[in-house]
């Protein structure tokens, strides 16, 4: 795990390079999972949707409400399917951002 200082030079970085929202503080109550797909019919991303549904009603349900972040990199043929799926959701404690890492 990376310590405080880490988290915050490296969030800092993604803002920078990525249009990143501000909520992303490397706080006790925040979370950045990080990855990868070729967005192609092999690799279910309905399963990280369903996986992000899930994570928004249990954080619903809790005390603190911990913001997470979800980077998806990657290319393919079915982003445009899912970010549409993505875009119509309303959560109010998980984001997904996608972006092309170089």
């Amino acid at each position: 795990p990376l310590n405080y200082k880490e988290q915050k030079l490296i969030l800092e970085k993604l803002r920078a390079d990525y249009d990143l929202p501000h909520s992303t503080e490397p706080e006790k109550s925040h979370g950045i999972l990080v990855s990868s797909t070729s967005w192609t019919p092999d690799e279910d991303f309905g399963i990280l949707i369903e996986a992000i549904d899930r994570c928004e009603e249990k954080i619903g349900r809790m005390k603190q409400k911990p913001k997470l972040l979800f980077l998806i990199t990657g290319k393919g043929p079915e982003k445009e399917k899912y970010l549409k799926i993505i875009d119509k959701k309303t959560w109010k404690h998980c984001q997904v951002r996608t972006l092309w890492l170089t």
